[in-house]
């Protein structure tokens, strides 16, 4: 009976061995396959931005290379022109006086006019005459002088008639040369200038004088 158990216990002991050695080995290809493949990895959820679509780079504007400038051809240098050589004032008609010369004839023919202007608001002829010159009273007493100043509109419309040296001084020398003023001598010469008298901006000559043995007289234009 002893013998009996214990072949009972060997059987089962041997079987327990052989259910775990055999077990492992007893696994569905299925099972396998499933338990042999590997795990994916979990994918992320990503959120892509949506993409700005890049403006497209306008590649510069080329400036235009500069040309060339023309070549400029050489001009040859011009020899220094020779100065002018002008003639003396003198040569040419004309006479310049010094600034002593200008201003000690201008205080004498400014005395000088000062003297007319009060002879001719006296009316006083016989002086007036010793002012002029003989070919300046010669011509003053021209007969065709005296007809056209008297056709002058200022005389014939007021029945004016100059017939004499007399009549011209009375009817045309003291209106208008009574207030002569001096501004101004243009020389002409040493012994001839004429005076000038400026009213606005117009110059005007009112005596053409000439240098005598006597002095100063009024001559013709």
């Amino acid at each position: 009976m002893k013998s009996t158990k214990g072949f009972r216990q060997y059987q089962c002991l041997f079987l327990v061995m052989y259910v775990i050695a055999v077990i492992p080995g007893c696994v569905s290809p299925a099972e396998e396959q499933i338990s042999s493949e590997p795990e994916l990895p979990s994918e992320e959820v990503v959120h892509e931005e949506p993409q700005v679509p890049e403006t497209p780079v306008q590649p510069d504007s080329q400036e235009p290379a500069d040309e060339p400038e023309p070549e400029v051809p050489e001009v040859p240098e011009e020899p220094p022109a020779e100065p002018e050589v002008q003639e003396p004032l003198e040569a040419a008609g004309e006479f310049v006086p010094t600034e002593e010369v200008y201003r000690e004839t201008f205080q004498d023919i400014d005395d000088y006019i000062s003297e007319l202007n009060s002879i001719i608001r006296n009316k006083d002829y016989e002086q007036w005459v010793q002012f002029l010159t003989t070919k300046y009273k010669e011509s003053l007493s021209d007969p065709a002088f005296l007809a056209d100043i008297s056709e002058r509109p200022v005389l014939k419309n007021r029945n004016v008639q100059v017939d004499s040296l007399r009549d011209y001084f009375t009817h045309v020398v003291v209106p208008s040369r009574a207030n002569i003023r001096l501004d101004d001598l243009v020389f002409l010469s040493d012994q001839e200038i004429e005076a000038i008298m400026v009213i606005g901006e117009t110059r005007i000559t009112v005596y053409r004088l000439v240098k005598t043995q006597e002095g100063w007289k009024i001559g013709a234009f």
